[in-house]
């Protein structure tokens, strides 16, 4: 098997995680309300003037069947943190999603395989 650093991402559309989001928040700048969305990975450029990266990729939230937003999705491999420093220590294996200092953003935060996502929305006022 190729190293974490190495190996290819899910390109195909996959359900990944069921989430709860408990306020409203802007997705691809749209608004997405409160609510439980399937995220699942997809093969999407993550913008439409997007330059295609390794660091992030396209994710989509689903409710009901039909792709309700999209987002882009932040990827921080085991093997790239730095040797020292704050962001040293892998993060644990699971979903989280926290509101963020402030209650600006909302975090979800997915960590499988030696792969970290990390997806900032903006919280709706």
């Amino acid at each position: 098997m190729p190293p974490l650093a190495r190996r290819p991402l899910p390109t195909t559309p996959l359900r990944w995680l069921r989430v709860q989001i408990p306020p409203g928040v802007l997705a691809g700048g749209k608004p997405l309300p409160a609510g439980t969305y399937d995220v699942r990975l997809s093969d999407m450029k993550p913008g439409p003037d997007a330059v295609p990266s390794a660091a992030q990729q396209a994710v989509e939230f689903v409710s009901g069947g039909v792709v309700a937003a999209r987002e882009v999705a932040e990827i921080v491999r085991d093997d790239d943190l730095p040797p020292v420093g704050a962001s040293t220590q892998p993060a644990a294996p699971g979903v989280r999603v926290e509101l963020l200092k402030g209650g600006e953003f909302l975090r979800i935060s997915v960590k499988r395989d030696g792969v970290r996502y990390l997806v900032h929305l903006p919280v709706r006022h």
